[in-house]
């Protein structure tokens, strides 16, 4: 399993035990504002920043939950919570700025 796609159908018991199993395709048309297989709308479904840091959290928390800890999987996850909060959150104030800018020029 990679965090790019769900793992497949046949793990069943990854369905039964992750109650919001998430990829990061899945995140990635969260964003797009894409709905099953409707074109992309253009208006993410995260109204806050916190929204999505909460969202892309569930990448590595499924991942840890459900992987042994000290597998290949459960460091990749690691990893992943750790890449995050050293690239997104130091970012967070520049990306509000940035988006705030970007929703005046669309006015």
């Amino acid at each position: 399993m990679d965090f790019i796609n769900l793992p497949p159908r046949s793990y069943k018991d990854y369905f039964a035990v992750i109650q919001n199993p998430l990829s990061l395709k899945g995140l990635q048309k969260l964003v797009k504002g894409i709905h099953g297989r409707q074109p992309a709308t253009g208006i993410s479904d995260f109204k806050t920043w916190a929204q999505f840091e909460e969202k892309a959290s569930l990448l590595w928390e499924n991942a840890h939950f459900y992987n042994e800890e000290g597998s290949v999987i459960h460091k990749l996850a690691t990893e992943l919570k750790a890449g995050f909060s050293l690239w997104f959150l130091p970012h967070l104030a520049e990306l509000t700025a940035i988006l705030g800018v970007l929703l005046q020029r669309a006015q």
